[in-house]
């Protein structure tokens, strides 16, 4: 991509990930109540398979080749270390950690208050997840053309994160189905807009040559938040349900972390 297109194409990027896991909470209880739930985990194997073939045969190769002479200069661990430490980007791994920790969690025991509370049998829930789903894509896109000028803000920024986090204690504590319908609207909206800006903003804050490793760094953090996330979500679901905010930890960590930032930019 052009540099001046960078960062639109990795918003699409963050956009279609988000989407393709807002798509998949909506056919997941479909699939589940045709097939079981070990036909969740066939199709998912038979879509990876797929996903070989789209890469192998269907991603075009690399137009613009990079020649040199020191080919390990890509794997420098001196480059890697100061990816690492680099505040800005500390805040970027940490915040797509947290994002998708707060969901592989909070999906490990939303479905069981549909259930419980509101008695939704699971293979309808469906019926709640596809206008919320749909409709916060629409509002992020929204969100995304008025608020253009601030979206990458450090204001809004925290004030995204902290509307996350109200979300979240909704899920715990609202026993209204109007109202909690209302907050998994909020939720995703929120989830969306990190979905598709973090991604654009880690790949702008370093130089083409180490954009990958950047980026690798960046998708690895996130995938570790959703497997730890899922992990705590399981081994919390056997406890008292008044555990459940300890969730919030890591997004009070991450305010935390994007006000010292805010702090040492105005020093």
């Amino acid at each position: 991509t052009r540099e001046s297109q960078r960062t639109k194409s990795m918003a699409m990027v963050g956009a279609s990930i988000g989407i393709s896991f807002s798509v998949a909470m909506v056919l997941g209880p479909v699939t589940a109540s045709f097939l079981g739930v070990s036909g969740v985990f066939y199709l998912s194997a038979l879509l990876s398979i797929l996903g070989i073939f789209l890469v192998t045969f269907g991603i075009p190769g690399q137009s613009k080749i990079i020649h040199t002479h020191h080919r390990l200069i890509f794997f420098n661990r001196d480059i890697a270390v100061r990816a690492c430490k680099d505040l800005k980007l500390q805040n970027l791994y940490f915040g797509i950690f947290c994002l998708h920790f707060i969901l592989a969690t909070s999906f490990s025991f939303l479905p069981g208050s549909l259930e419980g509370v509101f008695n939704i049998p699971r293979d309808a829930h469906w019926q709640l997840y596809l206008p919320v789903v749909l409709g916060s894509i629409l509002a992020v896109f929204l969100v995304l053309d008025v608020f253009e000028q601030s979206i990458r803000s450090r204001g809004f920024f925290i004030f995204s994160i902290i509307i996350l986090a109200f979300s979240v204690l909704g899920f715990l504590f609202i026993k209204s189905f109007v109202i909690f319908s209302f907050v998994l609207f909020v939720f995703f909206i929120a989830f969306n807009y990190f979905e598709a800006t973090l991604p654009a903003l880690a790949g702008s804050q370093v130089s083409e040559r180490n954009r990958g490793l950047a980026l690798g760094l960046f998708s690895t953090s996130q995938f570790l938040g959703t497997a730890l996330g899922g992990v705590f979500g399981g081994w919390i679901f056997q406890l008292d349900s008044n555990v459940w905010a300890s969730i919030l930890v890591p997004i009070i960590f991450w305010i935390v972390l994007e006000l010292r930032v805010s702090l040492i930019e105005k020093a």
